[in-house]
């Protein structure tokens, strides 16, 4: 697993908060990882290109003729938090198998978050849970 620290600057960091400041809602949290994965892959590369949520990738970043698709998950949690790490649809499982990159942001709702790039198999697998709708009767 590749693990580094990002640190937004507080021009980033201001706006970000501005625009989810609900991060006590999963949407928000998510939506504000896939913003923050952004930016460090704007502070890696010279102008690299996006495109989100194509036939369900989080993230692809193309860079020099290259692209490399993302499966983003954010959490608030100082740590990866592998209980609350779940993958909800067979396609994201079958991308995350056949090699895509898991990208964990820590510490969500901070200046500073720590970015663990995963590999299935290497750095974590996935067993099957059912899941059930609840509904108003």
């Amino acid at each position: 697993m590749k693990s580094v620290t990002f640190k937004l600057n507080n021009k980033q960091f201001s706006l970000l908060n501005s625009q989810f400041s609900n991060i006590g809602k999963n949407s928000h949290i998510g939506k504000l990882a896939v913003e923050i994965a952004k930016l460090y892959f704007q502070d890696k590369y010279v102008m690299p290109n996006f495109k989100e949520n194509i036939n369900g990738v989080d993230l692809s970043v193309i860079n020099n003729n290259s692209q490399e698709d993302y499966e983003i998950k954010g959490t608030a949690d100082f740590n990866i938090a592998f209980n609350k790490l779940k993958v909800s649809s067979q396609p994201c499982h079958d991308k995350l198998v056949n090699g895509q990159i898991l990208l964990r942001i820590c510490d969500i709702g901070k200046q500073e978050v720590k970015l663990h790039f995963m590999k299935y198999n290497e750095d974590f697998t996935m067993e099957p849970e059912l899941r059930w709708s609840v509904k108003k009767l």
